[in-house]
């Protein structure tokens, strides 16, 4: 179960990175550093991550040795599957979901066709 834990706390991590861009940007890197408060705060996370998983096993019903090298390596390249999920639902036509909710840029977008 502390891997399961691991791995999801590491989707969610790099889920953070994935959000950054809603609309279908397809390059969600830009301006990665350009907001210092994302990132202290996206480091502090898997600094947290990583002191609760090796460090806090009794105290959080974990495993009491924590994970090994590859198991926390399992879990950061499992994760970035979400990238690759990303990449793929944003290349689908706006048309394959159906919408929920107004959205004044897709409004702009829809009627510049």
């Amino acid at each position: 179960m502390t891997f399961v834990f691991n791995l999801f706390i590491w989707l969610q991590i790099v889920n953070m990175i994935a959000a950054r861009k809603i609309h279908d940007e397809l390059n969600i890197c830009e301006r990665f550093f350009a907001n210092p408060a994302f990132l202290l705060i996206w480091i502090a996370i898997i600094g947290i991550n990583f002191v609760i998983i090796q460090f806090t096993g009794a105290f959080f019903s974990l495993h009491p040795d924590g994970l090994n090298w590859q198991q926390h390596l399992m879990c950061v390249c499992v994760s970035l599957s979400v990238l690759i999920f990303n990449a793929i639902l944003k290349c689908l036509p706006d048309d394959v979901a159906p919408r929920v909710g107004n959205d004044s840029v897709d409004d702009r977008r829809l009627a510049a066709k």
